[in-house]
């Protein structure tokens, strides 16, 4: 296997390379041709893939070394292809910023770099992490394919240029229809994948077992997605980043965390009348206080939905999605973490106690929840509602523990 560009001691001596960032989850022939034809295009010397780290939104379905093998078996066999660990190897949540920044710093001073990004990625830009340095690092080659709308990409291409002085390029690219959801599902359909990625890819799936997990998260993210409004949908981002931080640190699967917090909210836009019609459809049993305050239903009915639209059978992420509202007794640590997550994610608008909550988070989960219960049941009073069981039921049982462990008043 030849080594990762990023260890190459001639990367300096690089006057033109191109990045192709990406989780190559898996990698495929779309991928290939796209960076054959900007490095034909531009005269690059090197391309330079790099699987994504720990991107903010999306949880890649494999583990990173896994897409980084796969990535290396497919560009084993170029001679201006290699491959980095950068992303993979940088603690945090992975920015784009970052990834520039450090190849920025490991090439020449006069090292041109080009980012390789598909057309549709010019729309999303501009709400990159620190987009203003982003576009001053390197210039990008908007990829795109026959039929795409030019004149549309080349005024969004023009408009980003005059905002921040950026350096955009637009290059046709061969109209191979291929994803890697697509690849992902096939698999999981038991449905041949040759000629799609390279067979030392096909292969390294086959030999690994990988794609034929239970849950089709690129289902799950559709179903969400087309579900919520742009607000709410900004939310559930905003808890699956921080549900995924929170699994990091107590050491919960990140992967489950993440579905977890994807599917948190599926039932939350849905009118009162359609819930109940739904709880009576699906079987969630719907009590007085809930047949009352209908919204207290979104997280019973989402985990409803969740299983039968994505055919999630596991409980622990069914449960989280369940009482990621009302708390419960003897919640699961899954459980806590969307419960938390939900409370303290980047866009919650300020609530009395949310700064207290957000500082014990990350140190004491358990005191966590407890000042999340409390601000709960607080604001519910408030609002003149009715209190659910479950929610009192699990602050009896916290402030219990924290007084047995000396911790309580």
């Amino acid at each position: 296997m030849r080594k990762n560009l990023s260890e190459r001691k001639d990367l300096s001596a690089l006057k033109r390379v191109a990045v192709m960032g990406g989780s190559f989850d898996p990698i495929h022939f779309g991928h290939l041709a796209a960076a054959e034809a900007v490095r034909c295009q531009f005269h690059m010397q090197r391309v330079l893939f790099i699987p994504t780290g720990n991107p903010p939104h999306k949880c890649p379905i494999t583990s990173a070394d896994d897409r980084c093998h796969m990535t290396q078996l497919a560009v084993a066999g170029h001679s201006c292809f290699d491959v980095s660990r950068m992303e993979i190897d940088r603690p945090g949540a992975t920015h784009t910023v970052d990834t520039l920044k450090e190849l920025r710093m490991a090439c020449g001073p006069k090292t041109k770099i080009y980012f390789i990004a598909g057309a549709d990625a010019l729309e999303e830009m501009t709400s990159w992490n620190q987009a203003e340095r982003l576009f001053s690092l390197c210039a990008f080659v908007a990829a795109t394919r026959p039929g795409c709308d030019r004149e549309a990409l080349e005024k969004r291409a023009a408009a980003i240029r005059t905002k921040y002085r950026a350096q955009i390029y637009v290059a046709e690219v061969p109209a191979l229809d291929i994803s890697s959801s697509n690849l992902r599902e096939r698999v999981r359909n038991g449905q041949s994948i040759k000629y799609l990625t390279p067979d030392a890819v096909e292969e390294y799936i086959r030999k690994h077992d990988l794609y034929r997990e239970d849950i089709d998260l690129d289902a799950a993210w559709r179903l969400v997605e087309n579900a919520l409004s742009e607000k709410r949908w900004l939310h559930t981002q905003g808890v699956m980043e921080t549900a995924v931080r929170l699994a990091e640190r107590y050491g919960v699967s990140r992967r489950k965390a993440y579905t977890a917090g994807l599917l948190h909210d599926c039932a939350k836009e849905i009118p009162h009348e359609e819930k109940r019609a739904l709880c009576g459809a699906l079987g969630v049993q719907v009590d007085d206080i809930m047949s009352r305050q209908m919204d207290l239903t979104h997280g019973f009915l989402g985990a409803a939905i969740a299983r039968r639209d994505c055919q999630i059978e596991d409980k622990a992420v069914l449960n989280a999605i369940c009482y990621h509202t009302t708390g419960r007794k003897k919640m699961a640590l899954l459980e806590k973490v969307l419960f938390i997550a939900d409370m303290i994610e980047p866009g919650r608008e300020d609530y009395e106690g949310l700064t207290e909550i957000r500082g014990l988070a990350y140190s004491d989960i358990d005191k966590a929840v407890l000042c999340g219960l409390q601000s709960k049941i607080f604001y519910t009073k408030i609002k003149g509602k009715q209190i659910h069981p479950f929610t009192l039921e699990a602050l009896e049982e916290l402030e219990a523990d924290q007084r047995e462990s000396g911790d309580g008043s």
